[in-house]
C-alpha cells in the first residue's frame, strides 16, 4: 500500500509539471521558439545568442531548454561573461506609444481590407514547395494574398496575411516562371514575424509610423503606397538582403525591376 501512494505522489508531480507548460506546444516547434528566445536576448543586450540542438559548447550556458514542442529539443545559449544589463528605451517607447502604434496599424488594415478586390489566394503548392527551403521558419501552405485598390503600389503584410496593390504579378505557380522580388521581401517579413514570437510583439518591436494622413487619406477613398508604413531601418535592411540572397538562387525578378 505504501509503495502504491509513492507512486501516485511521483505520477501527480509529473501531471502538475505538465500543466505548467507553455500552453498549446504544438503550434510551434522546439526549434522556433529557441530562435524567438535568441531574437528577444539580441534585441535587449546588442550581444550573440545562437541556437544548439545538443549543449551549449564551453563558455556560454543555456537561456532556457525547449523540449515541450515540435521535433528534437533545442536550447538557446548565451555568453553570460559579457553580458550586459537589458537595454531601456522606455524614453522614446514607452508601452503606451507601441500600443498606440499596434493599432494605428490595425486601423490600416481594415482600411486596406474594406476595399480588398477578390478573394484571397494561397500560394500555389508548387510554389510553395520550391520555397520551403529557404523559409522552413514559416507554414507557407498558410500564407494567403490579398489585392486592394486601397492600395496604388507596392505590398505589406500582416504576419499571414499579404495585402498588395491590385495587379501586382504574383506566380499562378512556380514552374519556370520568375517568382516576384516582392513577394519574396513580403515572406522575410513573414519570417521576422515568427521569429519575434507572434504579430504583437513584431509590430511592437519594429513598427515605427504609420502617418496619420496615410489613415486620413483612406478613409477619403484615395490610395496610397504600401510604403507609408514605415519599419525599423534595420529591419527593411534585413529583410531586403533575406530577399535578395533567395533572389540569386532562384528565378526571380530583380530588385531593380521593382
Amino acid at each position: 500500500m505504501r509503495r502504491w501512494l509513492i507512486v501516485l505522489l511521483i505520477l501527480g508531480s509529473g501531471v502538475a509539471t505538465c500543466s505548467s507548460a507553455e500552453p498549446n506546444p504544438q503550434n510551434r516547434s522546439n526549434r522556433q521558439m529557441a530562435v524567438t528566445e535568441c531574437s528577444d536576448y539580441r534585441e535587449r543586450n546588442r550581444l550573440p545568442c545562437f541556437v544548439s540542438r545538443k549543449k551549449c559548447p564551453y563558455g556560454f550556458e543555456v537561456i532556457e531548454r525547449y523540449t515541450e514542442g515540435r521535433g528534437a529539443p533545442f536550447v538557446a545559449c548565451r555568453d553570460s561573461r559579457h553580458e550586459r544589463p537589458p537595454v531601456r528605451d522606455i524614453a522614446r517607447h514607452p508601452p503606451h506609444l507601441r500600443q498606440e502604434k499596434v493599432q494605428q496599424f490595425e486601423k490600416f488594415v481594415d482600411l486596406v481590407r474594406a476595399r480588398q478586390q477578390g478573394h484571397a489566394r494561397k500560394l500555389p503548392e508548387n510554389l510553395n514547395r520550391q520555397l520551403g527551403t529557404y523559409f522552413q521558419q514559416i507554414r507557407l501552405d498558410r500564407v494567403s494574398v490579398s489585392m486592394s485598390d486601397a492600395l496604388s503600389r507596392g505590398c505589406f503584410t500582416d504576419c499571414l496575411q499579404i495585402y498588395c496593390a491590385t495587379g501586382e504579378a504574383l506566380p499562378e505557380s512556380a514552374g519556370r516562371a520568375e517568382i516576384p522580388y516582392e513577394l519574396l521581401l513580403q515572406l522575410a517579413h513573414l519570417e521576422r514575424c515568427e521569429v519575434q514570437g507572434g504579430r504583437q510583439r513584431y509590430l511592437q518591436s519594429w513598427l515605427r509610423d504609420v502617418p496619420e494622413k496615410t489613415l486620413t487619406a483612406l478613409q477619403a477613398g484615395e490610395t496610397v503606397s504600401a510604403d507609408q508604413l514605415q519599419f525599423a531601418s534595420y529591419l527593411e535592411g534585413l529583410t531586403n538582403n533575406r530577399a535578395e540572397s533567395i533572389c540569386r538562387r532562384i528565378h526571380c525578378t530583380s530588385h531593380a525591376a521593382e
